[in-house]
């Protein structure tokens, strides 16, 4: 993955890429058939609760690599803002996501589930946003866009990974919680590479003038996109199969504390 950002053949990438999709899916694999394994069974099955919210982690690290990895060579080459500034502006997603999930950690029961599909909705909302701004600002409306990004994870992450690790197979519950930053790494990963793939083709590894930066950023953020998408549709998901737990398990009540 990380040899991915180092080529300069457009193919040679997408090889390299689809090489680590393949290694990571082997890797699932054999942990399946491990005597000790790191992750539940069916990590990655949309059948279950535990396997949609993986996907939804997984998608979270794509989303914020995204939106974040190039965001301050683009914010200082574009708006013209000092790197520091653009540092801080990139510092906005993990600001809203700390807000906001110290508020949702209060939430219960109905308000949990509109939280679970509300949080990916305003992160299609920073989305569209950045995609449609980057390229001419303003820089206000950057920002913004940025911390909804954040302010959605934020609002949904620690009840979806409640869900998952109450919903996880008899004695499987550790193995769902101790899943949960791997998955979300493997989706910064992923994610990185997939930008650095998008911005390279777009011009960005020879050359970082101004027209070049601008449609690298276009590119990048319209493509950015689809991942909160995904996410959207699979938290409705997550609520959908949630439902169809009898109560009495004890996950109609989970409490997130921190």
């Amino acid at each position: 993955m990380a040899t991915s950002g180092q080529v300069l053949s457009l193919v040679l990438r997408l090889v390299l890429v689809s090489g680590t999709a393949v290694l990571v899916g082997w890797a699932f694999y054999r942990d399946a058939h491990a005597t000790n394994r790191l992750f539940p069974l069916q990590p990655l099955s949309l059948n279950t609760s535990v396997g949609t919210a993986s996907w939804i982690f997984l998608l979270f690290g794509i989303t914020t690599s995204q939106a974040t990895v190039f965001l301050p060579l683009i914010v200082h080459v574009l708006c013209g803002v000092s790197l520091l500034k653009a540092g801080y502006i990139t510092a906005l997603l993990s600001i809203a996501w700390t807000i906001t999930a110290l508020y949702s950690a209060s939430l219960l029961d109905r308000q949990v589930r509109v939280g679970i599909v509300l949080g990916p909705l305003v992160m299609v909302g920073g989305g569209v946003g950045l995609a449609a701004s980057i390229a001419h600002g303003p820089l206000p409306l950057l920002g913004l866009c940025v911390a909804l990004i954040g302010a959605g994870i934020g609002v949904c992450f620690a009840h979806i990974s409640s869900w998952s690790i109450v919903a996880a197979p008899p004695g499987e519950s550790i193995l769902t919680a101790s899943s949960i930053p791997t998955i979300q790494s493997l989706g910064i990963a992923f994610g990185a590479a997939i930008v650095g793939l998008v911005a390279n083709t777009a011009g960005l590894a020879t050359d970082i003038s101004l027209a070049t930066i601008t449609a690298a950023a276009t590119w990048v953020y319209r493509l950015g996109t689809i991942a909160p998408l995904v996410l959207a549709v699979l938290a409705w998901h997550l609520v959908r199969l949630h439902q169809r737990i009898p109560r009495g398990t004890g996950i109609q009540n989970v409490r997130v504390e921190y």
